[in-house]
């Protein structure tokens, strides 16, 4: 990818709903109902506060992407990171983990591949972009990779019950490198 072009939506969302799926009401799973990931307070949030799960239930994967482009990608202006793999990354984390917890991972990834004046704040801005685009993708999203298992163990330990996440998880923070397994 040249240093003009910016990342695009289209195979980022791909990745993210392949890792999402669809309709999801597990006990285990403090974020509640989701559909396609998206949970019921954000669906209200977005949709109106009188929907129920049952609404939810009927998101369409075009409503979904809508909340996605809107509240991650556009939000965060992902495109500007040029790699594709690495805003594809970036937005998948976010979609799972929460956006500041995300760039604290992407940017603490970035200080592991050399960037050592980026400050870890879970802002997404002028600095941390240029950090990650200044990183060799593959280098950048190895220690991005590590950085996410890292964070997902953690959260095991603390929580085991979790642990039923585990495996999908583990394929979630292999990704790229399992690309297959996703697609």
């Amino acid at each position: 990818m040249t240093t003009s072009q910016r990342s695009d939506f289209a195979p980022a969302i791909d990745v993210v709903l392949a890792h999402e799926g669809g309709w999801s009401h597990d006990p285990r799973d403090p974020g509640g109902a989701t559909n396609f990931g998206i949970t019921l307070s954000l669906f209200r949030e977005w949709a109106g506060a009188d929907k129920t799960e049952d609404d939810l239930r009927r998101l369409t994967r075009t409503d979904a992407e809508a909340i996605y482009r809107a509240e991650w990608w556009d939000r965060y202006a992902y495109d500007r990171i040029r790699d594709q793999d690495c805003a594809t990354k970036l937005l998948d984390v976010a979609v799972n983990v929460g956006p500041s917890r995300a760039h604290r991972l992407a940017q603490g990834a970035a200080r592991r591949c050399g960037e050592h004046d980026i400050i870890i704040d879970g802002i997404f801005g002028p600095a941390t972009v240029a950090a990650i685009n200044a990183i060799p993708p593959r280098l950048f999203l190895a220690a991005y990779c590590a950085a996410q298992r890292e964070f997902y163990e953690g959260l095991i330990s603390s929580r085991p019950v979790m642990s039923a996440f585990r495996l999908g998880w583990m394929r979630r923070a292999a990704w790229p490198f399992n690309a297959e397994a996703t697609t």
